[in-house]
């Protein structure tokens, strides 16, 4: 009886892989997913995330995770945990920015029900085991069909075996994907009953997961998460949550359908679950990266006729543009309607400027210079998320500049225009030129 090489092979190459994965997966992972330590992010939202999670540990007798933030809007979290001493939670850009601090709070405690269920290494264990089984099936397969005589094969019980065998081997990764996605859905059930008993509020994470659902229209699906889709808090790979699974469709999920998750909180915290899905998400306003003031959305008329919605802080009245809304508002007609300051107060108070934090990001701004714009004016970029911050004054000038260059820009085409317009009406140009020029040319008597 002889041990298949290519057996021998894959059971040490997996072997390998599985230590690795033990030992350096979570480092992996966060690398493929551009994962960036919360530590790099200042402002109010990112301390509040900070704040929540310490909270939710000292409520889950956990150690406090590691923490890392996810450039993409789409509101997701996920968590890298082989022991609760060596977790890693990732919360994206989206997630920070779009809830309140109980959302915030019912998301983190969700993920903290996986470290404490230790559901990383239990799926890490469940493909190690999968991967062993089917390497020794793939040995019976071959030690059966090598040794065995084909005459003893195709007669009796032997064909009956080897019939089973077959269609084992072959409905074997099926078989596994099943079991895997629905063990995945009763860990994110478990999970949401932790987050409900640590936070004492199961609407929070009801009104949280409502809110993801509300923006999967907007999501961009990145092949970054087709390896990870199944730790994040919603499926990434699912551009509508809002559709109602049947029973085919939920089969091959990795996450139960929202709303089912929905009505199943919504019922422990007895309300209707008709609340929940007809209340509005609520959103977190902006902070202005000057004077750490509200900013309140405006929406100005560009040159072309359509509107940009920006953001301006009511008590400096600096702008804030998300990228590249600087460059498609072009000349504003009326730019002159916005919230104008008391300047000079504001430029005494604020000698030296303020921290100059993105409002979105938290990280701080890179003043730039852009040679296609004046020189006096200073522009304040994130080169995360490539917004741009003016302040009023600075915004002012690029407007009159816009406005001047739009003017100096249709003269220039009317005096290229000219010439062309003369030769076009060159007979009555000359039918009114030559009697001029004969009457100036006559002597005067």
């Amino acid at each position: 009886m002889g041990f298949p090489v290519f057996t021998l092979s894959a059971l040490f190459i997996s072997s390998i892989a599985t230590i690795s994965g033990y030992l350096w997966g979570d480092k992996i992972l966060l690398n493929v997913l551009g994962a960036e330590p919360i530590s790099r992010f200042n402002t109010l939202p990112f301390k509040r995330a900070m704040n929540v999670v310490d909270e939710i540990s000292l409520a889950a007798g956990l150690p406090k995770p590691s923490v890392y933030v996810i450039n993409e809007e789409f509101p997701n979290a996920m968590v890298i945990a082989l022991s609760p001493e060596k977790a890693n939670l990732c919360l994206t850009l989206g997630l920070i920015q779009s809830m309140t601090r109980e959302e915030l709070q019912g998301v983190i405690a969700h993920e903290f029900g996986h470290i404490k269920s230790r559901d990383s290494l239990f799926f890490l264990m469940l493909s190690v085991t999968w991967g062993a089984f089917l390497l020794v099936s793939d040995w019976f397969k071959s030690f059966y069909f090598r040794e065995v005589r084909i005459k003893k094969v195709m007669k009796g019980p032997f064909f009956i075996i080897g019939m089973l065998v077959f269609l084992f081997l072959l409905l074997s990764p099926l078989i596994s994907k099943l079991i895997t996605m629905a063990i995945s859905r009763w860990k994110e059930y478990k999970a949401d009953a932790i987050s409900a008993e640590l936070t004492r509020n199961p609407l929070a994470l009801a009104k949280a997961i409502n809110k993801i659902m509300k923006y999967s229209s907007r999501m961009k699906i990145l092949s970054r998460y087709y390896a990870t889709a199944h730790i994040f808090i919603a499926d990434p790979l699912r551009r509508d949550l809002s559709d109602k699974a049947d029973f085919f469709s939920n089969l091959f999920n990795t996450h139960p359908p929202i709303k089912r998750r929905i009505e199943i909180l919504a019922r422990m915290a007895h309300h209707s679950p008709s609340d929940v899905f007809e209340k509005m998400p609520e959103k977190e306003p902006a902070l202005c990266p000057e004077c750490e003031s509200e900013m309140k959305e405006v929406a100005l008329q560009t040159s072309f006729g359509t509107f940009v919605k920006l953001d301006q802080c009511q008590r400096c009245g600096g702008i804030w543009f998300d990228a590249w809304e600087l460059y498609a508002l072009g000349s504003s007609p009326d730019y002159k309607q916005l919230n104008r300051p008391d300047i000079d107060k504001l430029w005494k108070k604020y000698p030296s400027g303020g921290k100059f934090l993105c409002p979105r990001c938290g990280i701080p701004l890179t003043r730039i210079q852009d040679r296609n714009l004046p020189e006096e004016i200073n522009l304040r970029r994130c080169n995360f998320c490539g917004g741009i911050w003016l302040n009023y004054l600075d915004f002012k000038i690029y407007q009159e500049w816009r406005n001047e260059k739009t003017v100096k820009n249709a003269i220039e085409r009317e005096v290229e225009r000219f010439p062309s317009q003369i030769l076009y009406h060159e007979k009555d140009f000359l039918d009114i030129i030559t009697p001029l020029f004969s009457f100036l040319s006559k002597k005067v008597e």
